[in-house]
C-alpha cells in the first residue's frame, strides 16, 4: 500500500471515530434535558409515559374520586319568593325558595336580579350556628378567593382531604369511568391545570377532588355534561 492511500485510510478512521462520539454525546444530551419521554411506574402499578411529572419533579396520586360543582342559578328555579336577611336583620332581597334550599346545600349562588341585587348569595356555614347568609360580588371559596372555572385560566378545584391552598394538580389519568364522558371533557381535564383554591366541609377521609364548573346551566344537573363522576383517577400534585 502506498504512503498516500495509508494517510488517507487513517484520516478516514479518525473521522468516523470523531462522528461515533459526538452522536453519542448528543443522544445523551437529549436525554438529560428532557427532551425523551421516559416511563414511570405509577402508584397503581401501571407504567405510563410521565414527562410532565418527571421534569416537574412532582407528587403522583391515585384513587381520587372526581366531581364537580357549580354556582346556584336562581334563573333556572321557580318556587316562591322568599325575603332574606342577614345577621343583623338588614334584607338581603327576595330569592326563590328552591334556589335558597339548593344554596345550603352548594354554599353560594347567583340571585336573578328580580326583586333582589343579581349579587352571589353565600351561605356561611359556620356564622350564627349555620344560617348566615350575606352578598359578595363574585363566587367566594374557602379561603376568601374568587373561584375561576374550568373553561378559565386559572380554574379552581376543592380537594378532600385538604391541600395547601394553591396547590397545583394535573389530571395524568381519569379512569373508567371517563368513557362516559364528552372528548372535550376529558381533553379540557387533561390540559389544564388546577388549582386547590376551595376545600369541603365535614367529607372525611375519602381522596375527592370537586371541579368548580362555574354558573349552573339546568336546574337538573344530572346528565349534563358539567356533571362530573369518575373514581380511580391519577393526579399530578405539586405542593407551592
Amino acid at each position: 500500500m502506498s504512503k498516500t492511500k495509508f494517510a488517507v485510510l487513517i484520516g478516514i478512521v479518525v473521522i468516523g471515530a470523531m462522528l461515533g462520539i459526538y452522536v453519542f454525546s448528543g443522544s445523551n444530551e437529549s436525554k438529560d434535558a428532557g427532551i425523551e419521554i421516559e416511563t414511570q411506574q405509577s402508584d397503581s402499578g401501571a407504567v405510563s409515559n410521565e414527562p410532565y411529572a418527571l421534569k416537574q419533579r412532582i407528587d403522583v396520586s391515585s384513587g381520587w374520586t372526581i366531581t364537580s360543582y357549580q354556582d346556584v342559578n336562581e334563573a333556572v328555579y321557580d318556587g316562591a319568593k322568599v325575603q332574606v336577611f342577614d345577621v343583623h336583620g338588614v334584607s338581603l332581597g327576595f330569592y326563590k325558595s328552591d334556589f335558597l334550599d339548593q344554596v345550603k346545600i352548594d354554599g353560594s349562588g347567583k340571585g336573578d336580579g328580580i326583586q333582589n341585587s343579581g349579587k352571589y348569595l353565600h351561605y356561611d356555614y359556620n356564622i350564627d350556628d349555620g344560617k348566615a347568609y350575606y352578598l359578595v360580588d363574585k363566587s367566594l371559596g374557602a379561603y376568601g378567593n374568587e373561584l375561576v372555572p374550568w373553561t378559565g385560566e386559572r380554574p379552581s378545584v376543592a380537594v378532600n382531604p385538604p391541600l395547601p391552598y394553591g396547590t397545583i394538580i394535573r389530571f395524568e389519568n381519569l379512569g373508567p369511568d371517563a368513557v362516559e364522558n364528552p372528548g372535550w371533557v376529558n381533553l379540557l381535564l387533561t390540559s389544564k391545570t388546577f388549582y386547590a383554591d376551595d376545600r369541603f366541609f365535614g367529607e372525611g377521609n375519602e381522596k375527592r377532588i370537586d371541579v368548580y364548573v362555574g354558573l349552573q346551566k339546568t336546574k337538573n344537573m344530572g346528565g349534563t355534561p358539567e356533571s362530573l363522576s369518575m373514581h380511580d383517577v391519577t393526579i399530578y400534585i405539586k405542593r407551592q
